[in-house]
């Protein structure tokens, strides 16, 4: 949404809303969507953000019996979804059963608990790489037992490392990825100062092509996909919100919204955490109490904190969004007073990006500047040789 309801510019435009719609709402609703949105809807040519939504898009015109001539091709992206998951997961399985022997407990989160727990179909989520959530004391033997399976990353994460990163990529040499984590909600918590309720406690337990995992419960995964999810970042996405409707329609789904509410607070996550529910439920009907809504809206916030949320939202021109590091810094500096938070950056900066002295953050400053606008630059030539792409195609088709 592009207008003043929410912050940020990277919610959904009209098109994509309707398709939303389309995808996730019950019976006549989402075909009076698909009508509305198909005349100017070419199936050949989605935007990337929406090609995701296409395998729901089949179910839904199957379900409803609608007869469209895009139906085989939708059928044929349905599968080849289904298939190329079916492939991925039956390599990336090996990795999940390396840590869960390793004695590390790990969670699957943001990745194939969706489309196996939540959709129950692997047709209708694409899933690229698995994803760990491990406590912070089992990293090293999560890294040991990814180590020994044959994928290569860091195998001891020095303290340093730990403090500074939230997450490592271990590959395999045919370019497979598992990526482990040890803090979650990493744009809003550090070690031993804000940090969520237990996330291993109340977990839910399901089956993965054949092994026996545990996930988080249907309340965490709910924060951690709006957290995640109701974000700008440099590859837009809008998985974020039918997962978040799978989660919440999923017929075994109990989301407790009491300690939802709590963990948003903890975390000083109640602004965004309300925009994604507000929209979910004012855009798709999705099943969000109003008076969760309302106490989220209510919740007290301070000013620096106000101050990165907005910021979160932005697009700084070519460079993207606004970095984690700046939003992170107001967000947990945000009861203190300003002189004393800025005569604090020096070692907010060293822990956060893993450095031993502050003595050393002048120069790393000056080398991730660098690589930020070097970073920003190939995505936006990126998007330029896609757009051009795209208009390249429809010219050719027009002149046919």
């Amino acid at each position: 949404m592009t207008g003043n309801t929410f912050v940020g510019s990277f919610w959904p435009s009209e098109r994509q809303k309707l398709l939303l719609r389309a995808a996730l709402l019950d019976d006549e609703r989402a075909a009076a969507a698909w009508r509305s949105l198909r005349p100017g809807f070419d199936l050949d040519d989605p935007e990337v953000v929406e090609q995701r939504l296409l395998p729901l898009i089949y179910r839904q015109l199957d379900r409803l019996g609608i007869d469209d001539p895009a139906l085989p091709k939708l059928r044929g992206i349905y599968r080849r979804t289904w298939y190329v998951n079916q492939l991925a997961l039956d390599r990336l399985k090996a990795a999940l059963k390396a840590v869960r022997d390793g004695d590390a407990e790990p969670l699957v989160v943001s990745s194939w608990e969706l489309p196996a727990r939540y959709y129950r179909d692997l047709g209708l989520r694409a899933v690229e790489r698995l994803h760990l959530l491990v406590r912070p004391e089992r990293v090293a033997d999560a890294a040991r037992a990814l180590s020994e399976a044959g994928w290569s990353g860091p195998l001891e994460p020095s303290e340093a490392f730990l403090r500074g990163r939230h997450n490592a990529a271990y590959r395999t040499a045919n370019g497979d990825v598992c990526v482990l984590y040890w803090r979650l909600f990493h744009e809003f918590s550090v070690p031993e100062r804000v940090e969520p309720e237990d996330l291993f406690a109340p977990t839910v337990e399901f089956e993965l092509g054949g092994v026996s995992v545990r996930g988080l419960s249907p309340t965490d995964e709910l924060l951690n996909l709006c957290v995640g999810g109701a974000r700008l970042s440099h590859w837009p996405s809008l998985t974020w919100i039918p997962d978040s409707f799978a989660v919440l329609r999923a017929p075994d789904s109990d989301i407790d919204w009491e300690r939802l509410v709590r963990q948003a607070t903890r975390l000083r996550a109640t602004l965004r955490v309300h925009d994604a529910l507000s929209f979910l439920r004012q855009e798709l009907d999705a099943p969000v109490p109003e008076g969760v809504v309302e106490e989220l809206r209510t919740a007290p916030t301070r000013r620096r904190e106000v101050l990165a949320h907005r910021a979160a939202g932005r697009r700084l021109s070519v460079l993207g969004p606004m970095p984690d590091t700046f939003t992170r810094f107001l967000r947990l500096t945000a009861d203190e007073r300003v002189t004393r938070a800025l005569a604090g950056l020096p070692t907010f900066l060293r822990d956060e990006w893993g450095l031993d002295r502050r003595s050393q953050v002048p120069l790393t400053a000056l080398r991730r500047g660098g690589g930020m606008i070097v970073g920003a630059t190939r995505a936006a030539k990126l998007k330029r040789d896609e757009r051009a792409a795209r208009a390249a195609r429809a010219a050719t088709v027009r002149g046919h």
